[in-house]
């Protein structure tokens, strides 16, 4: 609950108490400032107060005698009227302008201006009186005493409205931190209160709360205004040490203008804190004649806080106590009260623990869940159910399944699990997919019976989705049957020409042995490079590690080019090698982008009957950060656009007539090798023109 804020009469308390300054009637009420340009009758006015009360001053000119009443603060200023510069009218008007010296009184003197003009103009002026010369001695000291008792007068009288301003100032601010306290019981609230309280009327810097621990010989402190106080709550101090321990072993309040000087001082939190207190006020909280605690109010600097405030600081503690007081026995019965409500949550919570956790679990089940009693109500169902059969439990809650959920095939699967008697029974069910509906979902439904609250039977129905697992036994099956169809084609050509060799070895020309054994050898090839594709994909399958290092993308691709220069020049192909300037860094597995980067070229050189291929590495900042396009661009068969989204696909060939040697792996391997280093591979490519193919790869900064 936030602070009540405090009312502008206890405000202006607080600022008064903060401020400090001088009222209006500070003045020397037996200092006379005397100002004459003329020695000489500054030296006859000197003599005619020899022997009186009064302290004389004296000016020569309106400056200094401007600067002597701010300084001194005479009750009385004797001036004559005609100076050079500043006459006496002038200087009056100065001094009543300044509100330090506004009430000094004002006598003029002169021997010419007798006139009722000059009269007026000196008394509208806040002139006081007049006195011509030549005069006696005791026309002056009359005329001086009438004012000195005036000014005494208005003296007291300022003061006495001040100690009864401060009186109802002081009650008003009782009423408001009576009022602040009693808003809350929270015991908190309340100690952090009393510490805003204090620190704000006093003006002080920091206000503490201190309580005494069950023991009585420890204090601790329990609140402070400091900010960041809350790593210094439960700080202890012995009773027997510092003006805190102080009051509260004696019980007694402590004023201290400046508490290094005190012997009794002890630093208020700790020796490595910073914070150096001069000025403290500390008073002790009673309970019934009991202390319970301290309050104190701090400040670096002394003589910051006065006796008047000591006087209110104890009048304030006494509704503190009360207060305090009140929020520890609140406390003490809302923790009775929470005794009694825990055991009450405890034993319910008994009741409730083991349904709440069997539902926990069947609501977080991967699978879908759903039970519905022997009325056919649907009574439970969790996030995945409401999700696959698209409708939300607590509109169907306590109701049967709608006749017109009853199109739907896996609503009627539920509803006839639900009607069936059998203890179990399972089906699988194949709808299309609400979010692709070019898919098929395939839902296995199992349903048991359980006994319900109600004491009849109920079902329970678990649907799992196995679409996946359809799909990958779908994949593996295609798999097996790529993996068959591409090795059964070399097997049987090497198969064949063994045998022929076998049969017809000695009748055949050396040429046509050389032939047959040099085919034996291109099957071979093929087929050890078929294997070498499937191990790769089983290695990916199987998440193999990437052994990364810091590699030049330009030097790999030449170290391919070198390797495959001769399959260029076999076919008198075109290949343009754009060597980068300098290198250019990815952290990569070495192995794996040699295969990328072999297999694109290859490919490029395979379906590319004649004209040219182009290589290309480059840098292209994004965001900021360095990337690595690797461009493989060929002007070969290219690709239909109805096939571009399948190429990377395992085992899809964009030749099916098998016209080009290949097992339909490489771009598959080249995808996932490049998704594994964090990158992408794009395509373009027109029918008959040409393909190009980018691969983009993380740069390192160098």
């Amino acid at each position: 609950m936030p602070l009540r804020p405090l009312s502008q009469s206890v405000q202006s308390v607080i600022m008064m108490n903060e401020n400090n300054h001088r009222g209006p009637y500070d003045l020397d009420l037996d200092k006379i400032l005397i100002v004459d340009d003329l020695p000489l009758n500054r030296r006859l006015m000197m003599l005619m107060f020899h022997d009186t009360e009064f302290t004389i001053s004296e000016a020569a000119d309106g400056e200094e005698a401007i600067a002597k009443s701010q300084a001194e603060l005479p009750f009385l200023v004797i001036t004559d009227v005609q100076m050079p510069v500043m006459d006496g009218y002038g200087l009056c008007e100065a001094i009543k302008q300044s509100p330090k010296t506004a009430n000094i009184a004002v006598i003029y003197v002169t021997a010419h201006h007798r006139s009722t003009e000059y009269l007026a103009k000196g008394l509208n002026l806040g002139g006081d009186d007049y006195i011509y010369r030549p005069f006696q001695r005791e026309e002056l000291l009359a005329r001086t005493r009438a004012i000195a008792r005036l000014k005494r007068a208005e003296v007291e009288a300022w003061r006495q409205a001040q100690v009864a301003e401060r009186r109802n100032q002081d009650l008003t601010l009782l009423y408001q931190v009576g009022n602040a306290l009693t808003s809350t019981l929270d015991t908190q609230q309340v100690l952090h209160k009393t510490t805003q309280l204090v620190q704000q009327f006093l003006g002080a810097e920091i206000a503490s709360l201190w309580l005494l621990d069950e023991s009585g010989q420890q204090l601790i402190l329990t609140a402070s205004s400091e900010e960041g106080s809350e790593r210094l709550t439960g700080y202890t101090l012995p009773v027997d040490q510092g003006i805190a321990g102080h009051v509260a072993r004696t019980g007694e309040p402590y004023f201290s203008a400046d508490v290094e000087e005190d012997e009794k001082h002890h630093p208020t939190f700790d020796d490595a804190s910073p914070y150096r207190p001069r000025s403290i006020l500390c008073v002790p909280l009673r309970v019934a004649g009991r202390v319970t605690g301290v309050i104190q109010a701090l400040h670096q600097q002394p003589q910051c806080f006065s006796i008047s405030d000591l006087q209110l600081f104890e009048s304030v503690t006494s509704s503190v106590s009360i207060a305090v007081e009140n929020a520890r026995l609140f406390e003490e019965v809302r923790i009775f009260n929470q005794q009694l409500e825990r055991m009450v949550i405890e034993r319910t919570r008994q009741l409730e623990q083991e349904k709440e956790r069997t539902w926990g679990i069947l609501a977080n089940m991967a699978d879908a869940l759903v039970v519905i009693d022997h009325n056919q109500n649907i009574l439970i169902a969790n996030v995945v159910a409401e999700d696959l059969l698209n409708f939300r439990l607590a509109d169907m809650i306590g109701r049967p399944i709608p006749p017109d959920f009853l199109d739907n095939t896996l609503w009627r699967s539920l509803d006839a699990m639900a009607r069936s008697p059998e203890q179990r029974s399972s089906a699988a069910v194949d709808l299309p997919n609400p979010v692709r509906p070019e898919e098929i979902l395939s839902i296995q439904s199992r349903s048991s019976k359980i006994l319900g609250e109600s004491g009849q039977r109920d079902t329970v129905v678990v649907l799992r989705d196995i679409t996946a697992l359809k799909e990958v036994e779908r994949m593996k099956a295609q798999f097996m049957a790529g993996v068959t169809h591409e090795l059964k084609t070399p097997l049987a050509v090497i198969r064949t020409h063994a045998n022929n060799l076998t049969t017809y070895y000695r009748r055949l020309p050396d040429r046509k042995r050389k032939e047959l054994i040099a085919a034996i050898e291109k099957q071979a090839h093929i087929l050890e490079r078929l294997v070498g594709e499937i191990l790769d994909v089983a290695r990916l399958d199987a998440g193999s590690t990437l052994q990364k290092q810091r590699l030049d993308v330009g030097q790999i691709v030449d170290q391919v080019i070198t390797e495959l220069r001769p399959l260029v020049e076999q076919k008198r192909l075109n290949l343009r090698w754009k060597k980068p300037p300098k290198p250019l860094f990815v952290s990569a597995d070495l192995n794996r982008l040699e295969r990328v980067v072999r297999n694109l070229v290859d490919n490029a050189i395979k379906y590319t009957p004649a004209g040219v291929i182009e290589v290309e590495v480059r840098t292209v900042l994004a965001d900021g950060r360095p990337q690595i396009h690797l461009q493989v661009i060929d002007t070969g068969i290219g690709i239909p656009a109805e096939q571009l989204s399948r190429i990377f696909e395992r085992f899809y060939r964009v030749d099916p007539a098998h016209t080009i040697p290949g097992a339909g792996l490489g771009l598959a391997i080249v995808k996932e090798i490049v998704e594994a280093h964090g990158g992408e591979i794009q395509v373009s490519s027109t029918p008959g023109k040409g393909s190009t193919f980018e691969v983009i790869l993380p740069g390192i900064v160098t």
